[in-house]
């Protein structure tokens, strides 16, 4: 048996798995299939392995290019446990930790989330388009956002890097 991440032993069928898996990361990656990266790595998480520093980096990208900024970031973090002094993902974390704050909106699914100021910055924009699906879909969007001035609902709400921000603008609920 060879020990993951979690202390819990996996097999070697979970291990050639997370190898074939491995690979198709990358070699999508290659071709900046992004989805595909995407849904590679959720299975590699799935068998249970640690993932290496090369999926984590990948995976990080991949978030990143579609948008959720959050789980890029906690990519970045596990690719830093596995080699901590690497310059580009140090690099790839600073950037977020300046530029990105914390948010969780809470609303209803006709609620929009409009930036105050447009960005030519793909990252910024994939962003907000990947909150704004979320909120479209559920109502609710929990991760990072670029820092500055948005309008969510009828409110202005104000993003910046050094405190999360919570707005929930679901309606109160009474008791009968």
């Amino acid at each position: 048996m060879l020990a993951c991440a979690h202390g819990r032993p996996v097999g070697r069928v979970e291990f050639a798995e997370y190898n074939r898996l491995s690979e198709e990361i990358q070699r999508l990656a290659q071709k900046n299939a992004w989805t595909g990266v995407e849904r590679a790595y959720q299975s590699a998480l799935d068998t249970g392995v640690q993932l290496s520093f090369e999926d984590n980096m990948v995976g990080a990208q991949a978030a990143r290019q579609m948008g959720n900024v959050l789980a890029s970031r906690s990519r970045l973090v596990a690719a830093l446990r596995l080699q901590p002094n690497d310059p580009i993902a140090l690099a790839a974390l600073t950037e977020i930790d300046l530029h990105f704050g914390r948010v969780a909106l809470y609303g209803e699914r006709t609620h929009l989330l409009v930036p105050e100021e447009a960005s030519f910055n793909p990252d910024y924009v994939a962003a907000v388009a990947f909150a704004s699906a979320s909120i479209e879909a559920t109502g609710v969007f929990e991760g990072l956002l670029p820092a500055g001035r948005y309008r969510f609902g009828e409110f202005e709400v104000r993003v910046d890097q050094s405190q999360t921000l919570t707005m929930d603008l679901r309606p109160v609920r009474r008791k009968p």
